[in-house]
Order: structure tokens, then C-alpha cells, then sequence
């Protein structure tokens, strides 16, 4: 029933600065490609366990379908990462909790393909080159710690903290309380 999602789950989130935030760039993301917008960024909201966070996610991405078959985690694999931003070309591509990367060197890499657009050119066994791919996508992720922080000292960093909007769940709440959350 559309009446019953717009009245439980788009309607508490469109109660916080956060909530309409994210929606925005869930939003968005359908319209990079329209306004021929070259660049994406990443939406990065980070704090600390039991804010919500992962409900966010599943919530903006029960707007486009199931919520477990469209959200990733941060353990999955650069391939599958790149290749699933890839298939979902405009569509916003939802990752959940950098603290289960287990390779944190990946997650300065793929902030600056996921923001760019693109993944690394490769070349095939006989040296040709493979196709590219390519996605016009806003990234939408969730962690404990900001993304900034996985980028500090890396040497492409510089570049990418351009690319990402971090927002502390400390300073902008997700919800109007516990009950909200929860009833989500």
C-alpha cells in the first residue's frame, strides 16, 4: 500500500535534516545523469552503533526494491563493488558499515572510482584493453568512522576528500527517537 510507505517510512525520514538529506541523494543519483553531471560524490554518514544508520540505508533503498537484495556491505570485494555501481549505472548504490572492510587500503580506492565514474582500465590476458566500466552514480555509506579517515595519508587522497560529504550522526540525528526507528 503506497499510503502505508509514504506514511512509515518516507514520512519520519523526511522529519530530520539527515533523513532529507539522504533522500536527496538517493534522489539525486536518478538525476546525475539527466543534468549531465560528470561527477558523483559519496554521501558518507558515520557515528557511533545504535543510531540508525543501517536502517537509513534499507529504508532509502526499499525505495527502489527489496532492501537486502540492493544494499552491499563494505566486505564484498572491489570487483563486486565497482561491477554492482556498474550495473546499477544511475541508480544510488547503498554501502553498509566500513568497519567490516577487512581490506582498508580498498576503501581510498574506491572512493575515488565510486565519485569518478569509473574503475581502473584494465588489459586483457593478450594485452588489449577491456572495457571499462562506468556508472553514474551517488554512493550512500555507512560507518562508525568517517571515510575521511581511510583516506589520510594515502597519497590519492588529496583529490578525494573533494568527493565525499561526511555527516556526523552525532550532530544531525536520523530519527526523532528510538520509537521512530524502530516502528521503521
Amino acid at each position: 500500500d503506497p499510503g502505508k510507505y509514504i506514511d512509515n517510512v518516507l514520512c519520519p525520514l523526511l522529519a530530520t535534516k539527515m533523513g532529507v538529506i539522504a533522500i536527496s541523494a538517493t534522489i539525486g543519483s536518478l538525476l546525475l545523469e539527466k543534468l549531465n553531471a560528470h561527477e558523483s560524490f559519496i554521501l558518507d554518514i558515520f557515528g557511533k552503533n545504535g543510531k540508525g544508520k543501517t536502517i537509513l540505508l534499507f529504508a532509502l533503498a526499499s525505495i527502489f526494491g527489496n532492501p537486502r537484495d540492493y544494499t552491499l556491505e563494505w566486505n564484498s570485494t572491489k570487483t563486486a563493488i565497482i561491477s554492482n555501481a556498474s550495473d546499477l549505472n544511475n541508480f544510488p548504490l547503498m554501502l553498509d558499515d566500513t568497519k567490516k572492510c577487512t581490506n582498508k587500503e580498498m576503501i581510498a580506492e574506491l572512493v575515488y572510482s565510486l565519485s569518478g565514474g569509473n574503475d581502473k582500465a584494465r588489459a586483457n590476458q593478450d594485452g588489449r584493453s577491456r572495457e571499462q566500466k562506468t556508472f553514474k552514480n551517488i554512493t550512500i555509506s555507512t560507518g562508525e568512522t568517517s571515510l575521511l579517515n581511510y583516506l589520510e595519508g594515502e597519497s590519492s587522497g588529496a583529490g578525494a576528500y573533494g568527493r565525499v560529504i561526511s555527516i556526523d550522526t552525532d550532530q544531525y540525528e536520523i530519527f526523532n527517537g528510538k520509537e521512530e526507528a524502530d516502528a521503521l
